[in-house]
């Protein structure tokens, strides 16, 4: 992605969420990484909320407790969104 048109593009917001709570996907291919889509969680709350995945089977790579490239855990169809915290999903 070399403009912003390109980010635009590749990005699209989650509804359904609770006003706090900012969720998105990234069009992988489109930013020239190896996972087909990246969905980012920020969830600013002090209480965990659940949120609907889009379709599919996801692998979380970042959560409250550990960040990286390994899979940590697969889920598919809701995720509840830990307190204070940042999740990181790939497919």
């Amino acid at each position: 992605m070399t403009n912003g048109k390109d980010i635009d593009d590749s990005i699209k917001f989650l509804t359904g969420t609770t006003d706090d709570v900012i969720a998105y996907t990234i069009d992988g291919t489109k930013a020239g990484d190896s996972a087909k889509q990246i969905l980012v969680i920020f969830n600013p709350n002090q209480k965990a909320e659940d949120i609907t995945l889009p379709e599919g089977d996801w692998k979380v790579c970042i959560n409250r407790e550990k960040a990286g490239t390994d899979t940590i855990s697969n889920v598919s169809g809701k995720i509840s969104a830990e307190p204070v915290s940042c999740t990181v999903l790939v497919k």
